[in-house]
């Protein structure tokens, strides 16, 4: 994790006017930062979460879902929930269910592609290769087989 956050603070240093983040783009904005943030307190619970007035929830959460994180973020708003606007906490709800059951759908798709090969000998080159480095590997967002 250290040297990840070295490389991460390496990559956010430049000698141009207008600060570069690690994906080239401009400098983090507060959502962001919150958003990596929650990500990060998903890694280690004693990383506290942005207070739940420092910054736009409803935005950090859509910022979760563009970054397909955003079952992180729901799980992470659980214990603040009650402190959220009600059509906040209601579109967190609506959305953990849709994705739930759209994470079903490929794993119940994989699992057919799985009866369909038998015997054949297979090697899974991401999504449930990758869940091991997941804290959580059932917040993970699913998208094909």
């Amino acid at each position: 994790m250290a040297q990840c956050e070295s490389l991460y603070n390496g990559l956010l240093q430049s000698k141009s006017k207008v600060p570069y983040n690690a994906w080239g783009v401009g400098k983090l904005n507060q959502e962001q930062s919150a958003l990596l943030a929650v990500l990060r307190h998903g890694i280690d619970p004693n990383v506290p979460l942005p207070g739940i007035n420092d910054c736009d929830w409803a935005l950090v959460f859509r910022e979760g879902i563009y970054q397909a994180v955003s079952l992180f973020v729901c799980d992470a708003l659980a214990g603040v929930k009650e402190h959220l606007p009600k059509d906040l906490q209601e579109e967190i709800s609506r959305h953990s269910m849709t994705r739930v059951a759209a994470n079903i759908t490929v794993m119940r798709n994989q699992r057919n592609l799985a009866d369909i090969l038998g015997e054949e000998p297979y090697v899974i080159l991401k999504g449930e290769a990758a869940a091991a480095y997941y804290p959580n590997p059932d917040l993970r967002i699913l998208g094909d087989v």
